[in-house]
């Protein structure tokens, strides 16, 4: 009998697929909740942390109850053209019979209107205005594509207003229209666009998410910033030992294959509840009992599944630290010092120090523990890459 892949039961480089977390259960209770509500939602985590996984969770069961949905992950948008047609297409993709066209036209390269795409376009531009056009096609945005991002956003308040539905917008890396090279044009004209768009759209949600935290910090909660206070934080809470035992007995199962108490400790503990480095770990041992051709994971597997996770990093770990040594001297020394739990100030000025933390942090290699305000490394591999560096 063919064996589960092992990517396939543990996935590492790719939001889990709705309903298939290892807890996070009363995270995604609560956007749910919210957004139904008609609350804005703020989410932000460090890439790799189960993010994108939760708000994708939360989305699923918002359509579930009849809710429509528009999903933009701004990493992969490089222009505001780009931005109007992902929203606007979003937007009416919402109706099945539009979607289906879409997807015709996406699926075979179509770009010229013409039968079922020309009859649907004709017909949506009648009800909505000629803006949604541009769910078609994208290229006629370029005419002055500011303001057909904003059309697009106003355009959400009609639909859900005449399908007599709520609407939830989600925008990943919302971070992104901050860029420094200024891929969205001018942020400040653009936020102050948007929320006069949105904020009198009773019938629309917002669940923005970013993976740099101090960015969102600072368009939300930067009283000049036109976001300011347009929506309420939330914090993922760790998922605790108890979910990750429960999870991972449940994943190996999949596949037919126990796993000891002592393994599924070790998996637990070396993972150190970082979402994507326990998924590593997990996935490498499972691997292993493949390569073994036993379906029984016990600590010898594990022990293996650890190392291979650490070998199958090496390379991103050698470019991580080739990164720090860019940004500049005292860097890499910080990052150092706070992997192996020494003073990060020591010998150093102050000045440059304070640059490093700042600069490491928002690069997302280090993040404050809020219990304790120390810092730390945000991935348990690079960690032990690092520690292994100064040996």
């Amino acid at each position: 009998m063919a064996r589960v892949p092992s990517r396939d039961l543990f996935p590492t480089d790719d939001p889990l697929i709705p309903g298939d977390l290892i807890g996070r259960a009363a995270d995604v209770d609560d956007l749910v909740r919210n957004l139904s509500n008609g609350l804005h939602r703020i989410v932000t985590g460090a890439r790799r942390t189960g993010k994108t996984s939760v708000c994708g969770d939360a989305l699923a069961r918002l359509r579930a109850g009849g809710a429509y949905t528009v999903e933009v992950d701004l990493w992969g948008v490089s222009t505001l053209a780009g931005f109007a047609h992902l929203v606007t297409r979003g937007a009416v993709a919402n109706r099945p019979r539009v979607r289906r066209v879409l997807d015709t036209m996406k699926s075979t390269g179509t770009t010229a209107l013409r039968g079922a795409s020309l009859t649907m376009s004709t017909k949506l531009q009648a009800e909505f205005g000629e803006e949604v056009e541009i769910a078609f096609r994208p290229f006629t945005t370029a005419r002055d594509p500011l303001d057909s991002v904003i059309k697009a956003f106003e355009l959400l308040q009609r639909i859900a207003v005449t399908d007599n539905r709520r609407l939830v917008l989600y925008i990943d890396e919302f971070q992104e229209i901050a860029d420094k090279n200024r891929r969205f044009g001018d942020p400040t004209a653009l936020e102050k666009r948007m929320r006069t768009a949105l904020q009198g759209a009773d019938r629309v949600a917002c669940l923005f998410a970013g993976s740099q935290a101090h960015l969102m910090k600072d368009l939300f909660s930067t009283d000049n910033r036109a976001l300011f206070k347009f929506g309420g934080f939330q914090t993922l809470e760790p998922i605790d030992v108890h979910e990750w035992r429960e999870g991972l007995i449940e994943r190996f199962a999949r596949d037919s294959c126990s796993v000891d108490e002592p393994a599924l400790d070790w998996i637990i503990e070396r993972g150190e509840g970082h979402p994507r480095t326990t998924m590593l770990i997990a996935q490498q041992t499972h691997a292993l009992s493949t390569s073994s051709e036993t379906h029984a994971i016990d600590t010898s597997l594990a022990f293996g599944g650890f190392a291979n996770a650490l070998g199958a990093e090496r390379i991103r770990h050698q470019d991580d630290v080739e990164q720090v040594r860019q940004m500049g001297r005292s860097h890499l020394t910080v990052l150092q010092r706070v992997a192996n739990g020494t003073p990060m100030y020591r010998g150093l000025p102050a000045k440059s120090a304070a640059r490093a933390v700042s600069q490491l942090s928002q690069a997302g290699f280090i993040q404050q523990d809020r219990p304790r305000s120390r810092w730390e490394i945000v991935d348990p591999l690079f960690r032990r890459f690092l520690v292994r560096m100064g040996d």
